[in-house]
Order: C-alpha cells, then sequence, then structure tokens
C-alpha cells in the first residue's frame, strides 16, 4: 500500500491546522475516491507532488480551488491493487483451546475456521494475490486484540476473519450428535463502522460475490433479542454491522468477518462436510477482494 489513508482538510474560514501533525496528503481538489485507482503509478507520483503544493498554497492562505472544503475521507487503500502488493490477512477464528461453536455432529468451529482460512488462502494466491497470509493458523491462544495488530505490523492491506456461525441457546435442542437447531441458515458478513466506508465497500464486495456463487444470507443477526439485534448495512446480501467488535474495530484497513454457515445446523453443516461450500465461500471471498481493489 502506498498511501492507506488521505484526509481532505480545509474550509471557507482557511481556519489555520496543525497540517505537519494530523495531514498525511492534502488532496487539494480530487474528491472522488475512485480519482487515485485510475492512476499509474508515475501519474501518482505527479498527483502526491502536486497535492503537498496545493498544502503549501493553503497554508499559505491561497485557495487553489477556489471552492469550501469540510472533511472528507477517502479510502484509496486499493489506488495501486497489483495483486501482489495487496496482502490480505486471512483471520483463523477462535484457536484449539477455544474452539467457538460446536458443529451438529460434534466438530469444533476451530476445525472448519482453520480448513476455509486455507482454502481462501490459496484461492487469494490462484488470483495473483501472492502475498496474502493467515493469522492463527497453528492453533496456539491468540487474543482478540492481537489479530489486527499482526495484520497491521505485517502492512495488510486487508483484513478477513474466518467464522462459522451458531444461533442463541433458546434455539437449541439436543441432537443424536450435539445440540443443533434449524432455526437459521446461510452466511452473514459483519464489519465495525468505527474502520471506516473501505470496511462496508470490502463487506459488499464478498456479499455480493457470496450471492453469485449461490450461497444465502441469513437474517438472524438482526432479530431484536438479546445477543442479536444486529442493523442490517444490506440485508440482500447478509451485511451487518457491529461496531465493537474486536478484531474489526482495532484494524487500520478495511476489515470484514465472514460467518460462512450456521454449523449447528445439521443441513448446513453437511453441505461443509458433503459438498462444495467451502469452495464457494473460498472463491467468493477472493473474488470480492479482487472487485474491491478494481
Amino acid at each position: 500500500m502506498i498511501i492507506s489513508e488521505c484526509f481532505l482538510m480545509a474550509n471557507s474560514e482557511r481556519q489555520t491546522g496543525n497540517y505537519s501533525a494530523i495531514v498525511q496528503c492534502e488532496v487539494a481538489c480530487y474528491t472522488h475516491k475512485n480519482f487515485f485507482r485510475t492512476l499509474s503509478q508515475s501519474r501518482i507520483s505527479e498527483v502526491i507532488e502536486g497535492v503537498f503544493r496545493g498544502m503549501l498554497g493553503i497554508m499559505s492562505g491561497i485557495r487553489p480551488c477556489g471552492a469550501a472544503f469540510s472533511w472528507v475521507f477517502l479510502s484509496v487503500s486499493a489506488m495501486a491493487c497489483s495483486p501482489e502488493a495487496f496482502p490480505v490477512a486471512i483471520d483463523v477464528g477462535h484457536y484449539r483451546d477455544a474452539p467457538g461453536a460446536t458443529s451438529a455432529s460434534n466438530v469444533s468451529e476451530y476445525v472448519y475456521n482453520l480448513a476455509l482460512a486455507r482454502k481462501t488462502l490459496l484461492a487469494l494466491n490462484s488470483r495473483g494475490f501472492s502475498s496474502s497470509f493467515l493469522i492463527g493458523e497453528s492453533g496456539a491462544a491468540i487474543s482478540l486484540s492481537s489479530r489486527p495488530a499482526q495484520a497491521n505490523k505485517r502492512l495488510a492491506s486487508a483484513f478477513v476473519s474466518i467464522h462459522h456461525d451458531s444461533v442463541q441457546p433458546r434455539y437449541l435442542h439436543r441432537g443424536p450428535n450435539a445440540r443443533e437447531s434449524d432455526y437459521a441458515s446461510g452466511f452473514s458478513i459483519f464489519v465495525s463502522r468505527h474502520s471506516g466506508q473501505a470496511s462496508a465497500a470490502l463487506g459488499r464486495a464478498i456479499g455480493r460475490e457470496m450471492v453469485d456463487y449461490g450461497l444465502s444470507p441469513s437474517p438472524h443477526h438482526a432479530e431484536p433479542i438479546p445477543g442479536e439485534n444486529r442493523p442490517f448495512l444490506d440485508r440482500s446480501i447478509g451485511l451487518y454491522a457491529y461496531d465493537g467488535l474486536v478484531v474489526l474495530r482495532n484494524t487500520r484497513i478495511p476489515a470484514v468477518l465472514v460467518e460462512a454457515a450456521v454449523i449447528v445446523n445439521p443441513a448446513d453443516e453437511r453441505r461443509i462436510t458433503s459438498g462444495d461450500l467451502h469452495d464457494k465461500v473460498a472463491n467468493a471471498i477472493a473474488a470480492g477482494v479482487v472487485a474491491f481493489c478494481k
């Protein structure tokens, strides 16, 4: 990533600001977030040079665009999105000693998370995202906060946390092997609105691909009951806001959490063990990353 965030800061009063401390990139007139994505490497360099000249003009009281501006946040993490230079951090949800939900056949969520994360990495590699990597693959204990910290430290361009879903205890009943439920089925995608519009854009790109791959979103997290009541950002693609999720709110890059299927539902689990659900989800995530980078 050349620039992860650009800020446009100026207003009609030309108020004094601490530009040297808080402005990473003063973009004079380019307020459309897709502008940078159309540029070659050489043109990006030219624009950045012009940007700082414009910043000097603003600091001197000159208004190079002749217009009043307000704070505008531009996410241009994909502006130079050659796949090999766009590492995706794939977070394996949970770990061996705290394995998450238990499936209808008594398999731990971590087992399914690891299997899907590995398939997702292969799907990304096959599309040229060769610098992508896994977090939590060893199964050793890892805190929630250290997961995005690892992604940030390794200069990831995007963060995708892999999970499998359950339902609230009121909907579970004893099955042949473990507690199960047919109350909910399908996938869900979560983003934190604290991590910026780029996360929602990545979530939408992945959600659309999930639907295109023939997968169905689950609406059960929107139910107004304790433990749920998550607001939809886009019901048609199973995209929810979950602002408090530690692995999402603490990233400095576009971040999503994918619940691939409801593993307490025997039918969903059979689609994993006997069908191609994981292949579809892995390819949908990778295709969503490609679409996000365009």
